[in-house]
């Protein structure tokens, strides 16, 4: 039989707050706003005003045909979209397990407590958008929307760690820990128009009954970033003594991990990222349209706040050793720990790029009655960073305008990052004022979700 020593209740209340933070934490409720959320992200095709400028600039064309009575200028301010999402926890494992007196020691119940973390590891990913203010007049728009992202990978040992405790002479690796985060600024003008060539007309005219382009091009205010840059380590136990060595490199922009650094928020970077957007009428019912946003976005990191971080720790502890310092006082172990650290250092760095994630949007809007639609929207991200991924993500979703005042939206999706996803929502549709709700969860439905949206947004028009 294995010999063990267990960690598991020395770790396991900071380990709860760690999970509670991370799975709870305010964080992409999708870049289309609350109705987005609400339609599981097939929102792109019926976006108008701000929320196309966003989803599909070409939808902008579509104010240029409003009537007398129709208001062509609206703004919203104060919204805001909030998403964490993980590949393990849900809100029911917290309380069948770790708040439910699951006894570990009994059975077979540590190996299935532990079964939902991956063996690729606990990824967890978070992001806050404030949509803070948007203006569209006719077919123009311009939005500012200030958001923090974050993505982090932990291995699965540390989670066998944390819950299972240590069996002697079997190391645990503490590589392939990875994080990235950025704070950026994206300040966004964006216009749509029809389109309108002869040649065009004479090869689709019989075809379609109007058809419109967009472009959109976005400033990227860099403000923060940090990154992992690379980490490794081990931590080894045997029956009479405990060893750890571990390294961690991080690259940091503006903000500072020791004692010498100083918080230097401010524009740290620039980028730009160009949007491309098409929208077709097929008939009075059937619209459709395509978008590519945030192509060729990059941000440049300035030199002038970076700062590369080096953390090292090497030690190794007898039982007596232990037993020595958990009485040490809080000085004393500082003092210890300066001992245990082999690299512990900050330097100035050179500046450096981050991408911007970037992704391709196909759908189509069917309007079954003048008060119920359906949508689809086709998801295709072209570069791996932050949220966003390669693996293609399909929604479907319908919207209910029985009560004109009072629309309410379903959706479902499957793919991309984070797997299934269900929404719903409502809105409040006045003359001049609209407000709208948005709520999601992914990995799953109700307490077995793994990930949750929210998003609010309010706008008037005139």
């Amino acid at each position: 039989m294995r010999k063990r020593y267990d960690y598991s209740s020395r770790l396991r209340i900071p380990a709860i707050t760690l999970i509670a933070i991370m799975l709870f934490n305010p964080a992409q409720a999708g870049t289309g706003g609350p109705q987005n959320t609400s339609m599981a992200g097939a929102f792109m095709v019926s976006a108008r005003g701000v929320d196309a400028a966003l989803l599909n600039p070409a939808n902008l064309g579509y104010s240029l045909d409003h009537t007398p009575d129709t208001p062509n200028t609206s703004i919203t301010f104060l919204g805001l979209n909030a998403e964490a999402h993980n590949n393990a926890v849900s809100p029911g494992w917290l309380n069948n397990s770790l708040f439910g007196d699951l006894n570990l020691d009994e059975g077979n119940n540590r190996s299935d407590f532990l079964s939902v973390f991956d063996e690729d590891g606990w990824d967890l990913a978070a992001l806050l958008q404030l949509r803070m203010f948007g203006i569209s007049w006719r077919n123009f728009a311009l939005t500012i929307t200030p958001e923090l992202q974050q993505t982090m990978s932990l291995p699965t040992d540390l989670m066998q760690v944390v819950f299972d405790g240590i069996y002697f002479n079997e190391p645990i690796s503490l590589s392939e820990t990875s994080s990235h985060m950025q704070l950026v600024v994206p300040v966004s003008f964006s216009y749509g128009q029809p389109l309108q060539l002869p040649w065009i007309d004479d090869y689709i005219g019989d075809y379609v009954d109007a058809t419109y382009v967009g472009g959109g091009v976005t400033t990227l205010f860099g403000i923060a970033c940090a990154n992992i840059d690379h980490s490794e380590g081990e931590l080894l136990s045997r029956s009479d003594s405990i060893a750890v060595n571990s390294r961690v490199l991080v690259s940091a922009v503006g903000l500072p991990l020791d004692d010498e650094s100083d918080l230097a928020l401010g524009v740290n970077g620039m980028g730009y990222a160009f949007d491309l957007g098409l929208a077709v009428d097929v008939n009075d019912r059937l619209h459709c349209g395509l978008t590519f946003n945030n192509l060729f976005g990059r941000i440049h990191w300035s030199d002038k706040h970076a700062r590369s971080y080096d953390f090292g720790y090497r030690l190794n502890l007898s039982n007596a050793d232990i037993e020595e310092i958990s009485g040490y006082s809080e000085a004393e172990m500082d003092s210890l720990q300066e001992t245990w650290a082999v690299a512990d250092s900050s330097f100035a760095r050179d500046g450096f790029r981050t991408s911007w994630p970037s992704y391709m949007q196909l759908g189509a809007e069917y309007r079954l009655l003048d008060w119920v639609s359906f949508s689809g929207v086709y998801r295709q991200g072209f570069n791996p960073v932050l949220r966003s991924g390669i693996r293609p993500r399909l929604a479907v979703a319908g919207e209910m305008n029985y009560l004109p005042w009072l629309p309410l939206r379903l959706g479902l999706a499957v793919g991309g990052m984070e797997g299934f996803e269900w929404g719903t929502g409502f809105g409040l549709a006045f003359t001049h004022y609209q407000l709208d709700f948005g709520f999601a969860q992914s990995g799953g439905m109700f307490n077995w979700a793994k990930g949750v949206t929210f998003g609010l947004e309010q706008r008037i028009m005139f």
